[in-house]
């Protein structure tokens, strides 16, 4: 898995570099911070309560014509959540921090001032800290949890061309279908709603 993680963020990095090479095609490269409200999914998952979080990264669109772009990201965030989980998790309350990479889809409906779009996509994520409220031995508690995750993601949003570039809000569902234990034992998952903001120069 970690070798995965390694390839794709290795393309998104290329794609990042190679920004000023194919900018004439319709590449661009932009910032992006965002707020989350995160909860577990899954079977297992009982009493879930919503948490918040954020996140901030870097994103490249292709834009392949007037209507399709691929947008892929990398990006810093915090997931995680409120709930009764299975044995030896318990009741918890946890802040996820990952390294995340999304590879989004996106239809455009070009306008006069004003882009809306719709976007799917897959991510792969990698955990690398927990912050557990209830538990001090934050390693102790990652040790339990699977360190690579993956979903889909699913979004709609707009984009405004501004005299300083392309400034994008958008609303964007992340969800798990990786199980988050370690032992694959018990079905809990992440899920996450967003609302971001973006500069594209």
């Amino acid at each position: 898995m970690k070798k995965i993680i390694a390839l794709l963020c290795l393309i998104v990095v290329l794609s990042f570099s190679s920004t000023s090479v194919f900018a004439q095609d319709g590449m661009k490269w932009g910032l992006k911070l965002g707020v989350n409200g995160n909860t577990f999914i899954g079977d297992d998952a009982k009493s879930t309560r919503m948490t918040g979080g954020f996140n901030a990264g870097v994103f490249s669109e292709w834009r392949l014509n007037d209507n399709f772009i691929i947008q892929p990201e990398l990006i810093f965030t915090k997931k995680g959540g409120k709930a009764t989980l299975p044995d030896e998790f318990g009741e918890v309350n946890l802040l996820l921090n990952y390294l995340e990479l999304p590879i989004l889809f996106k239809y455009n409906l070009p306008m006069d001032w004003v882009e809306a779009n719709v976007f799917a996509g897959p991510y792969f994520s990698h955990l690398f800290s927990v912050n557990d409220k209830q538990d001090i031995e934050d390693r102790n508690t990652l040790k339990k949890f699977n360190r690579f995750d993956w979903g889909v993601v699913v979004g709609v949003g707009a984009g405004f061309n501004t005299f300083l570039g392309k400034v994008g809000l958008d609303a964007r569902y992340d969800m798990g279908l990786q199980n988050l234990d370690e032992k694959a034992n018990d079905d809990f998952r992440n899920g996450v709603g967003s609302i971001n903001l973006s500069y594209a120069l």
